[in-house]
């Protein structure tokens, strides 16, 4: 399979759903008649896991390869950043004389890679290196999830790098109505050079615009 050997070649990772779709558009183009043939019990060829694997193990000669890296640590002072938070929370609350539980709202944002990169990959066996690509992947856009003291959970706002509406999906684009109809929010941060973080001036546009679910 040379497409599987080129993408090996070129350092990218292959997972085995890769693999599976490879092989599945392989046999489509090339023996599509494969699918349709039935066997004594009825049943028809499947691109199975297992199939995928012996695939790989018995004709390509590769096996699964993982790198390994340092957990992320618990602060030593984990408790006492805790207890600092929650009363800056109820300072708040009593300065500003919140009552409403829907008004005490938390969120959280994360990065959302288009590619992402992994430290696992099939490649030959025995092999000393095994260079991979896409393990530095900044590329992404920023989610931001929400939810209130009440229960209720405010639609995801999406953040793009950019200074135009070019920089989001467009109205065109496949699941956008989707997203629309759910109430998910799509913008632009103002900036470039890897910048598409949820940041102020963005935020009371979002809690204006959005209603709890």
């Amino acid at each position: 399979m040379t497409q599987l050997v080129g993408i090996r070649t070129a350092g990218a990772p292959l997972s085995l759903a890769t693999v599976r779709c490879i092989i599945i558009a392989m046999i489509q183009k090339q023996a599509p008649e494969i699918f349709e043939r039935k066997f004594t019990d009825g049943s028809t060829f499947q691109v199975s896991d297992s199939f995928c694997r012996k695939f790989l193990h018995k004709t390509m000669a590769w096996s699964i390869r993982k790198g390994t890296k340092a957990a992320q640590k618990m602060p030593e002072n984990a408790e006492e950043q805790c207890e600092t938070a929650f009363l800056r929370r109820a300072w708040m609350i009593k300065e500003h004389r919140i009552t409403h539980p829907e008004l005490i709202i938390n969120a959280d944002q994360t990065g959302v890679i288009y590619l992402p990169g992994s430290r696992m990959t099939w490649a030959p066996t025995g092999a000393k290196q095994v260079p991979l690509i896409g393990n530095e992947e900044k590329r992404a856009f920023t989610a931001l999830l929400a939810i209130t003291a009440a229960g209720g959970r405010l639609p995801i706002q999406c953040v793009y790098e950019g200074k135009t509406t070019k920089s989001v999906p467009s109205d065109s684009a496949a699941n956008r109505k989707d997203c629309d109809d759910a109430g998910f929010c799509f913008v632009f941060s103002g900036k470039t050079r890897n910048h598409c973080w949820f940041a102020r001036g963005l935020d009371s546009g979002y809690l204006h615009r959005k209603r709890l679910c």
